[in-house]
């Protein structure tokens, strides 16, 4: 099967959508609905990707564990989605933040019992770039760059922004998917840029050490593993 090689700006799209700013849109049809809904891009699917495997160098054995958690993690996505169905913005909102927290919850179970420490380390670093400023949300990342009251407030700020951004691209893309990839990947990148802005620089240097190599992730055409 042909494979689309992606950038992780590209490719993190669908994971701006464990930003609190993004919770509340856009609605069905928009974000969730055309780039594969809430979960996605969790943890739990990244550790089913090929390239994410062969990466992390993982044998038979959790190659096996991984595909078939992330089987289960799909069928329970698609649950997660229609719960979100008929919600108000308000309640769209909180249930999204809820479920961003059950996929991070998720995500430490499926790394812990599956992966081993040296692996463990590497797929956070990949998570981290796919994610891109959504990683701020992080409350680890967060404890790790010590990030003041101040420093969260202003990163909520230009997220909220983002978010306002970022609803207003797809609302005019008119279903041009690839125009639309490209301007999310520069707006994504411009979104990140302003939220390092923020940080001193030992933040930005424990961020970068949090990232590790540059990572590109391989993509089936269709049925890939997210």
């Amino acid at each position: 099967m042909r494979t689309l090689k992606m950038s992780l700006a590209a490719l993190g799209l669908a994971a701006l959508l464990t930003s609190p700013a993004l919770a509340q849109g856009p609605r069905r049809g928009g974000f969730g609905g055309g780039f594969g809904g809430p979960g996605a891009f969790s943890g739990v699917n990244l550790l089913g990707n090929t390239s994410v495997q062969k990466e992390l160098k993982l044998d038979d054995s959790q190659v096996e564990k991984a595909n078939k958690l992330v089987e289960k993690n799909r069928s329970k996505g698609r649950e997660r989605f229609q719960e979100l169905q008929g919600l108000s913005q308000e309640e769209r909102g909180k249930k999204m933040q809820e479920l961003a927290k059950e996929s991070r919850e998720e995500t430490h179970k499926a790394v812990t019992e599956i992966l081993k420490p040296e692996q463990r380390r590497r797929f956070y670093q990949i998570r981290h770039q796919v994610l891109g400023a959504a990683a701020f949300n992080e409350p680890y990342l967060q404890r790790e760059l010590k990030l003041t009251d101040e420093q969260k407030e202003k990163i909520q700020k230009i997220e909220r922004e983002s978010a306002q951004e970022t609803r207003e691209l797809f609302q005019n893309s008119e279903g041009n998917r690839e125009g639309l990839r490209d301007k999310m990947v520069a707006h994504r990148k411009a979104t990140l840029d302003k939220v390092l802005g923020v940080l001193g620089d030992e933040q930005k240097k424990t961020y970068q050490e949090h990232l590790g190599a540059p990572f590109e992730i391989q993509y089936e055409a269709r049925g890939a593993r997210p």
